[in-house]
């Protein structure tokens, strides 16, 4: 098995370090890094430039910025290797992540699919698992905790979306449609940094995306095989309106809020115009990782049935 990690950095020394030590520390040396680098102005490319000199396994693209999009599809077309993954350069890996795949990889996987740790301290984790059903495979969709096997996306021409903050969900769900050859390995071998306040993840969850609806009109797009897939997709684009909802109201004013409230929930109801008779919606339906998802979800979505959103938005919001 031959491995291709791909690290995006932007400003990343803090814990730059750390993350490539844990790829060059591993017991088989079957893999190469390639770092996409964003023209960071702290001491990223110091660091960088100081392991190239010491290790040929690593490579460095500079890239103007373009959001992560387009780090991705660099990976897909730099990436030389059969198996390729992303690490966050916050984060880091097991020593023994390689040899564990070694033991477990099928050559017939298209993806394969593990465990992580939210990490805060050595003191401070929780092992985090998906369970083995084809819905919690189709919505958890960090590019950081699987692999995919280049071959297929070359044969599949599986790319992400340009101008997207979220192409691994697109990107996750045209996978299932092209395969069911996927792996769950029940294994937390990655170490996913939650105390970083500076993150592209947060910072990003605090602005509205001004490319949503063009995200939401490219997943509906996609064709889903059997309505079995189509009834996961159309949870995953309900999910999605509401988590991203819930995410930003605390930094908008109650007006911005309303106004996108508005625009997402026309778009749901006229394309799912009965959503919340979405089967994946059903308290008992074995369908979130995390309970409080699911709950989240429901309340949302009987605040818009109670026309409450709007209420909601006054006191929760910046005024």
């Amino acid at each position: 098995m031959l491995i291709s990690f791909i690290i995006p950095t932007y400003n990343g020394d803090k814990y730059l370090e750390k993350c490539l030590n844990s790829i060059l520390n591993q017991n088989l040396k079957n893999f190469e890094i390639i770092i996409i680098d964003w023209w960071s102005k702290d001491w990223t490319l110091n660091i960088v430039n100081k392991y190239l000199q010491k290790d040929n396994s690593i490579k460095l693209i500079h890239q103007k910025w373009k959001w992560l999009w387009n780090a991705r599809n660099i990976w897909i077309d730099n990436a030389e290797w059969e198996y390729i993954t992303f690490i966050d350069c916050d984060d880091f890996i097991s020593q023994n992540f390689i040899d564990s795949f070694a033991m477990k990889m099928n050559e017939w996987y298209d993806m394969i699919i593990w465990g992580f740790v939210k990490y805060k301290s050595e003191k401070d984790s929780k092992q985090i698992f998906i369970k083995d059903n084809w819905i919690w495979k189709y919505l958890d969709t960090w590019p950081w905790w699987r692999f995919v096997k280049k071959s297929f996306l070359k044969e599949k021409n599986i790319r992400f979306l340009d101008n997207s903050l979220r192409e691994d969900a697109h990107f996750n769900i045209t996978v299932f449609n092209y395969t069911r050859n996927i792996a769950i390995i029940n294994y937390a071998w990655y170490y996913y940094r939650i105390s970083n306040n500076d993150s592209m993840c947060k910072t990003i969850c605090r602005k509205f995306d001004p490319w949503f609806i063009e995200w939401l009109n490219k997943m509906w797009e996609i064709k889903p095989i059997d309505d079995e897939n189509k009834e996961m997709k159309n949870y995953a684009i309900i999910r999605a309106c509401i988590f991203y909802l819930l995410y930003s109201w605390r930094y908008l004013s109650s007006k911005d809020f309303i106004f996108e409230y508005k625009k997402l929930f026309k778009w749901l109801k006229y394309n799912i115009s009965w959503y919340w008779k979405n089967k994946y919606l059903r308290i008992f339906t074995n369908s979130e990782n995390v309970i409080i998802y699911k709950i989240g979800i429901t309340w949302f979505i009987l605040l818009d049935k109670l026309h409450l959103v709007p209420l909601f938005a006054r006191i929760r919001c910046k005024q």
